[in-house]
C-alpha cells in the first residue's frame, strides 16, 4: 500500500510538471508525426498511383490510414525513448539519482511512477490520433481497445529502452552515441513506414524479433482488416518484453549509477 501510494506521489509530481504548458506539449506532439505522415503521403500517392500496385499491407486504396498509423506508432515510441534522458540531464535529475538509490520510495517505483506520469500525456496523443482516424476508418470497438493496449505496451517498452539511454548518458557520457545508433537501427528495422516486404529477406527473421515491428504490424492490420491472425502472439510477445524492458533495465540503472557514478556533470 506504501508504495502504490508512493509511486501514484511521483506520477502526480511529474503529470503536473508536463501539462506546465498544455497548449505547447500536445500541439508539439501531435504535430510531429503528422509531417511525416505528410511527407509518406505524396511518396507512396506518386508511387502506388502511377504502378498502380501493391506491396504487403500497403495498397493504393489504404496507404494514407497505413502512414498515419506508423507516423503516430513511431512518434509514441520515440518520445518515450528520449523522456529520461531529458529529465536526468536537462532538467537535472541526476543531481538527486544517488539519493533515490537509499530513499524510501526504491528505484522502481520512481520508475513507474515517472512512466505514469509522463506515458500518459504521450498515450493519450497517440490515442487522440486513433480516434480520428476511427473516425474515417470502420473498425470495431473490439479492435479499437485491442490497438490502444498495444500503443501503451508499445511506450513502455520504450520507456524501459529509454532508461538504457539515460544509462548510458549518465554512467558512459562518451558512449552513449552506441545507444542512439542502436536505436536508430531499431526505428528503422522496425517498419513503421513501409511494409517488411521492402526490405531483404535476410532481414527477415532480426525484424521479426522486434517488439516494435510486432506493434505496429498489429495497429496496422486491426485498422486497415479488422483482425489480425497473428493478435494473440504478438500481445502476448508485447506483454513479455515490457516486463524484461521495466525489469532488466532498472537494474542495469541502478547498478551501473552504484558502480561505476555519475560521469561528466
Amino acid at each position: 500500500m506504501k508504495s502504490m501510494t508512493r509511486i501514484i506521489a511521483i506520477a502526480t509530481k511529474e503529470w503536473r510538471l508536463n501539462v506546465r504548458f498544455p497548449m505547447e506539449y500536445f500541439a508539439n506532439n501531435l504535430v510531429s508525426p503528422l509531417k511525416a505522415a505528410i511527407l509518406m503521403y505524396f511518396i507512396y500517392s506518386g508511387l502506388l498511383q502511377r504502378e498502380n500496385s501493391s506491396l504487403g499491407l500497403l495498397s493504393r486504396d489504404n496507404f494514407s490510414i497505413f502512414v498515419i498509423l506508423g507516423t503516430t506508432c513511431h512518434s509514441l515510441f520515440t518520445s518515450s525513448l528520449f523522456i529520461f534522458r531529458q529529465k536526468l540531464l536537462n532538467e537535472k535529475w541526476w543531481q538527486t539519482v544517488t539519493a533515490t538509490l537509499i530513499s524510501p520510495a526504491s528505484t522502481f517505483e520512481m520508475i513507474i511512477g515517472f512512466i505514469i506520469g509522463s506515458g500518459t500525456l504521450n498515450i493519450a496523443v497517440a490515442v487522440t490520433l486513433f480516434s480520428i482516424i476511427a473516425c474515417f476508418v470502420p473498425i470495431h470497438a473490439e479492435a479499437f481497445i485491442i490497438s490502444i493496449l498495444v500503443i501503451l505496451l508499445l511506450a513502455i517498452f520504450g520507456f524501459g529502452m529509454g532508461l538504457i539511454g539515460a544509462t548510458f548518458a549518465l554512467c558512459w557520457e562518451g558512449k552513449s552515441f552506441l545507444f542512439d545508433y542502436a536505436i536508430q537501427a531499431i526505428v528503422f528495422l522496425s517498419c513503421f513506414y513501409y511494409p517488411i516486404e521492402t526490405l531483404p529477406k535476410v532481414l527477415h527473421s532480426g525484424i521479426e524479433l522486434l517488439p516494435t515491428y510486432h506493434a505496429v504490424r498489429l495497429v496496422q492490420e486491426l485498422y486497415l482488416y479488422g483482425s489480425s491472425h497473428n493478435m494473440m502472439f504478438a500481445l502476448t510477445y508485447l506483454l513479455f518484453s515490457c516486463a524484461v524492458a521495466i525489469t532488466l533495465p532498472t537494474f542495469i540503472f541502478e547498478r551501473s549509477v552504484k558502480k561505476y557514478g555519475i560521469i561528466g556533470y
